[in-house]
């Protein structure tokens, strides 16, 4: 029996981190022995946990988003969803660049004088590029999804007919401030744009400019660069139990970080995880046994967090990562899962899930040729067949025959 509020927060990490959530909210359910959209109450999301917690809402199972992950399904997410280029900013950075930088070299083989070049700079310091790509394909995937499936556009509808709520984690590059998309405040705002919002990583992507109800303007960027997973937010909310998976994690281990990239992307994950990890001892301070959360290997699976090729791996590592933890810490969580009505399998059922994983068979055992049904009249063709099926006589008695 149910005893309280369960929250599901699922952190930012790029399509690998996306991954590695899928694989972990497998091995969950595995381990409760329920459907996740069920158990949880509230959602939150950000970056790429964002469009994972959408998704679940549209009734996506996590067997049939594993499926996503494979290039022949209907859903993939290329890569063309998530970049498009920010054709019209770049033609006018670069109608005015070449004229520029003329100018410059011009006056630096005439002149030696620092301030005449500083001030020759300003103009392309002022570009009005804002990001390389904008965020169309992200709602065009998200669009379609909500029309396929017949679900309401605006936020505070979408939620209400989920049952659920949303809650989308994004920086106001406006204030500096953190700032939580809820249906409450941002209830006319399309999920689309909600959704692009939280997913923006600045200044690779133009920030998402959105409009609150009392008409204020919000210039939005990733939830990862202010709040991380918001764990003090999801409780304010109502007592309860938090559980979190949270891919943005940075790397120990010397060797992983080679190379600019690797430098960038642990530079991104190393604030991120520090304000989780601070709000995480705070919270385990003052509400012991209501937090559990899991995070990967980035010792081992360490990758750029747009790196495509990669999501399989990742829902392996997700899926046996999260087994491993339940069964390290089997006790506690146990006691954690019941306190709130939730029921687990017994710790032998667990070691034998663990030791019976194989990456690249385990889980792609499980993968569906359709993650879902995309329209009512394909439903209601599936559903007449299973009918049919039902009254036609079964085959003879293997004893009889």
């Amino acid at each position: 029996m149910r005893k309280g509020k369960i929250t599901l927060i699922l952190g930012p990490g790029g399509l690998p981190g996306a991954a590695y959530e899928i694989g972990g909210l497998m091995a969950l359910e595995d381990f409760i022995e329920q459907d996740i959209f069920a158990v949880v109450d509230d959602f939150q999301g950000s970056s790429c946990g964002a469009i994972i917690a959408f998704a679940l809402m549209s009734n996506f199972s996590t067997r049939s988003l594993y499926s996503v992950l494979y290039p022949d399904n209907p859903y993939y997410f290329k890569m063309s969803d998530l970049y498009t280029l920010n054709l019209a900013e770049i033609a006018q950075a670069a109608a005015v660049l070449p004229y520029h930088l003329a100018k410059i070299l011009a006056r630096l083989v005439t002149t030696n004088d620092l301030r005449l070049y500083e001030r020759l700079t300003v103009p392309i310091q002022n570009t009005p590029l804002s990001g390389l790509f904008v965020t169309d394909g992200i709602q065009a995937y998200v669009e379609r999804i909500i029309k396929e499936f017949r679900l309401p556009p605006r936020f505070a509808d979408f939620c209400r007919h989920a049952g659920k709520n949303l809650y989308l984690l994004t920086t106001d590059l406006s204030t500096g401030e953190p700032l939580i998309l809820d249906p409450k405040r941002f209830g006319s705002l399309e999920v689309k744009k909600a959704i692009a919002a939280s997913a923006t990583v600045a200044p690779l992507f133009k920030p998402v400019e959105v409009e609150n109800g009392d008409g204020t303007r919000h210039k939005l960027a990733d939830g990862a660069f202010a709040m991380s997973l918001g764990i003090r937010h999801a409780y304010e909310r109502g007592d309860g139990l938090i559980l979190y998976f949270n891919p943005l994690r940075p790397t120990t281990v010397n060797g992983n970080v080679r190379n600019v990239f690797d430098i960038s992307e642990q530079l991104y994950r190393i604030p991120a995880h520090t304000r989780k990890t601070v709000a995480e001892k705070d919270h385990t301070a003052h509400h012991p046994g209501t937090l559990f959360g899991f995070e990967p290997d980035t010792n081992t699976m360490f990758h750029n967090l747009f790196r495509a090729d990669l999501r399989l791996e990742y829902a392996d590592h997700g899926y046996a990562s999260t087994l491993h933890k339940l069964h390290r810490e089997y006790p506690r969580v146990k006691r954690m899962f019941q306190r709130w009505g939730l029921s687990v399998i017994s710790r032998r059922r667990l070691s034998a899930l663990s030791a019976g994983f194989h990456p690249g068979e385990t889980l792609a055992a499980r993968r569906l040729p359709w993650p879902q049904e995309s329209n009512w009249l394909r439903r209601l063709f599936n559903h007449s067949l299973g009918v049919l099926e039902s009254l036609l006589p079964g085959p003879p008695d293997r004893g009889q025959a």
